[in-house]
């Protein structure tokens, strides 16, 4: 047993020990995935890939899609041309009239993988009525996808997003392309976004089941700390549906017009309906964000990078902190979404990896604010984001929102 860590809890392949170093810290060292591949493999696995990806193109092309260029920066600041195949009715958010069209500002891009026939999120955008939405699945994995959804809202991406020249994968762990999850795929989508013209995009996972929301029943705020939480003295719903009266495009386009009003904000999105249930409703800031967020373009492209070969969400929000960008995080409704754990893209690596080597991999991209721990009865991660909040006495780093620049009206 390390500081509450149970190690026998951890698969049975899981072999680690730990060193105290000299500043009081514990160091985690992990032997089962060094060498679990080898150069000569995973040059191999790649190439075989890619080709079996790029064997679909032909049947892309022939149903009609268009190669649209992609433009985005690699590991050497060097722009590099990649590609995104997206269907002749694609609309651009930027296109006269959008928004009153579709009541939302903005494009939503739903990065997918094997969710062809259970993706919750394009459940919960059609029962509210929502239409530009765009389902960003592998080549190999489109016919699939075309049985379930219409080939409008499927959008093909690049599978050379996941090279090792265009992710900061922030793991000397060797591994092939195919391992190298989420951070290709949200790169994919942002560069597209951007190189199509588009100011800001939606991006959403694939499970999310819902809108939700718990609310006090009294008058005053519960803060957590006058007794313990009984969820009888609650209002609770996992998910708020339209008939409840309640429209998700006005609160998604509630969010467009608070991060159009700043001009640092690089994440404007929602927490996970479940471990926040009792501040008011108001917005965190510097905090982390992911699944469910309003991106911002404008931004420099290479700021807005993604980054880590795992747990990219939390190293990339750090990383916008370190930059002076500001996080906003919206408290009063959630997303309820599927575990993370179960299903998706992540699943395989898991398997593979182990769920340490996710913590790990956090840790050694922010060391400052990052520790294992152990949690939800396997390896998890810790962050701590209070060295960036504004007025933290631990720092005077705190990031601070900055006004949008007033446009001359003349």
């Amino acid at each position: 047993m390390i500081y509450g860590v149970n190690m026998k809890k951890i698969n049975k392949d899981f072999k680690p020990y730990v060193e105290k170093q000299s500043n009081g810290l514990w160091h985690y060292i992990d032997n089962t995935v060094i060498g679990l591949y080898t150069d000569e493999e995973i040059k191999e696995i790649n190439k075989k890939d890619l080709k079996h990806q790029e064997s679909f193109h032909s049947k892309i092309e022939a149903d009609g899609y268009i190669r649209f260029p992609v433009f985005a920066l690699n590991n050497y600041d060097e722009l590099v041309e990649k590609h995104t195949y997206i269907h002749p009715n694609f609309e651009p958010s930027c296109s006269e009239g959008f928004l009153e069209k579709h009541g939302i500002k903005y494009n939503i891009y739903i990065p997918s993988y094997k969710r062809a026939k259970d993706s919750r999120t394009v459940k919960m955008l059609q029962e509210h009525g929502i239409e530009n939405y765009y389902l960003c699945v592998d080549p190999d994995q489109y016919e699939e996808y075309l049985k379930y959804h219409e080939p409008k809202h499927i959008i093909i991406r690049d599978w050379t997003f996941r090279n090792n020249d265009m992710i900061e994968l922030g793991s000397s762990v060797k591994v092939p392309h195919n391992m190298h999850s989420h951070s290709p795929l949200t790169n994919g989508v942002f560069n597209f976004s951007k190189s199509i013209g588009e100011e800001r995009a939606w991006f959403m996972d694939d499970d999310i089941i819902g809108m939700a929301m718990k609310a006090h029943k009294g008058t005053e705020m519960w803060d957590g700390e006058s007794g313990d939480y009984n969820k009888d003295d609650f209002y609770r719903c996992s998910h708020i549906k339209p008939e409840y009266g309640f429209s998700l495009k006005e609160l998604l386009r509630m969010m467009e017009n608070i991060q159009e009003k700043t001009r640092n904000a690089w994440m404007t999105g929602f927490e996970k309906f479940g471990p926040i249930f009792h501040l008011p409703i108001s917005f965190k800031f510097n905090t982390k964000i992911y699944t469910m967020y309003l991106s911002n373009n404008l931004l420099d492209r290479n700021d807005t990078k993604h980054i880590a070969r795992q747990n990219n969400d939390v190293a990339t929000s750090v990383k916008a902190l370190k930059q002076g960008y500001v996080n906003q995080e919206f408290k009063g409704i959630y997303y309820n979404s599927e575990p993370t754990q179960a299903g998706g893209g992540q699943t395989e690596m898991f398997r593979k990896l182990g769920t340490y080597d996710k913590a790990k991999n956090l840790i050694q991209v922010a060391p400052n604010c990052a520790k294992i721990t152990y949690r939800y009865s396997r390896p998890h991660h810790t962050c701590d984001y209070t060295i960036y909040s504004s007025g933290n006495a631990k720092s005077n780093r705190g990031q601070r929102m900055v006004g949008a620049i007033k446009k001359n009206e003349e």
